[in-house]
């Protein structure tokens, strides 16, 4: 049979004719439910959904609805089971339901981790109403066209970048650059350790280049825990040199790019490190893709942001 290997949740046992779930340590008995399973009308999976449904306080309601119950399992696929079975289980015990809900709302959340690499985890748990504002939120961003030049990405990698596009579409990120003088020698040309931070995770000083086009970025100079200079947060591009480039640059730059200009970042052709300035005839959009040829691959620029602008790899690269 079809044995529990955890000692409580969500696991249905069969045994000599009848199938068990077992919850909290009780053991809730479906009777009439053996003979469908072994006759294959009933799938395992559909009982293990049934068990989960009933819990430890609907064992009486299941009794009573277990003929309907079957009946619906018979001739449900799984997710249609399951869907039946939410709307069985508001319905059946308004009181129950109502603490499901009180439940779900009280289990909600959401974390972020970074690692040592600045990689972020995320993990959470929304209530079902937030969970399919996010669905309809990512599915609405992961539809742009995939970027010219890279690989095809898979939904998980089309959710993700819907997940930033939504993040940074009305508050782009600060760029925190640390100058440590801890590895510096006595005199001025010693070795100076130079830090990226984003939310205080670390980043590779060529990402926080790149953030820094259309993120406000402050500049932190440190001795050990002696702070030595703090300079002001660089200007980030103006709302009106945004509309601008909304009806200059429609899309992405890139020769042959479609990705909407509301889901590109403003890149710098001359860096504000360089000496760049925030002025129209030095910002172009450019998508998240093509945004980190020129920053994390070394890509140029050549031409004229009003008219035509050519990109150009690495030498020793192609175009892809």
């Amino acid at each position: 049979g079809y044995t529990p290997d955890a000692p409580r949740g969500t696991r249905v046992m069969h045994a000599e004719g009848s199938v068990y779930a077992y919850d909290a340590g009780v053991f809730q008995p479906f009777k009439d439910i053996g003979d469908p399973v072994e006759a294959g009308e009933v799938t395992i999976a559909h009982v293990d959904v049934l068990a989960r449904a009933v819990g430890d306080r609907r064992g009486e309601h299941a009794a009573r609805d277990e003929g309907a119950l079957l009946d619906a399992a018979r001739t449900k696929s799984l997710p249609e089971w399951e869907r039946t079975l939410a709307g069985w289980r508001q319905h059946c015990d308004r009181e129950l339901a109502a603490d499901d809900t009180e439940a779900i709302w009280n289990g909600r959340h959401l974390h972020v981790r970074h690692d040592l690499f600045g990689t972020g985890h995320v993990r959470g748990q929304l209530d079902p109403d937030g969970a399919a504002a996010l669905s309809s939120a990512l599915a609405a961003h992961r539809s742009d066209p995939d970027p010219v030049g890279g690989p095809p990405r898979t939904i998980g990698q089309r959710n993700a970048d819907a997940l930033v596009s939504l993040a940074t579409a009305d508050a782009p990120v600060s760029v925190t650059v640390v100058v440590d003088h801890d590895l510096a020698d006595d005199d001025d040309d010693g070795p100076v350790a130079l830090r990226c931070d984003v939310d205080g995770a670390p980043i590779p000083a060529v990402t926080a280049e790149r953030l820094s086009c259309g993120a406000a970025r402050s500049v932190v100079t440190r001795r050990g825990r002696s702070i030595l200079d703090v300079s002001e947060a660089t200007p980030t591009v103006t709302v009106g040199q945004r509309r601008a480039l909304l009806v200059r640059d429609p899309t992405c730059r890139f020769p042959g790019c479609a990705v909407a200009a509301h889901r590109c970042d403003v890149h710098h052709l001359r860096h504000q490190a360089d000496g760049g300035e925030h002025r129209l005839d030095n910002l172009v959009h450019l998508c998240r893709h093509h945004h980190r040829f020129l920053h994390e691959h070394r890509w140029q620029t050549r031409g004229d942001p009003n008219g035509e602008l050519t990109f150009h790899p690495p030498p020793g690269r192609d175009g892809s």
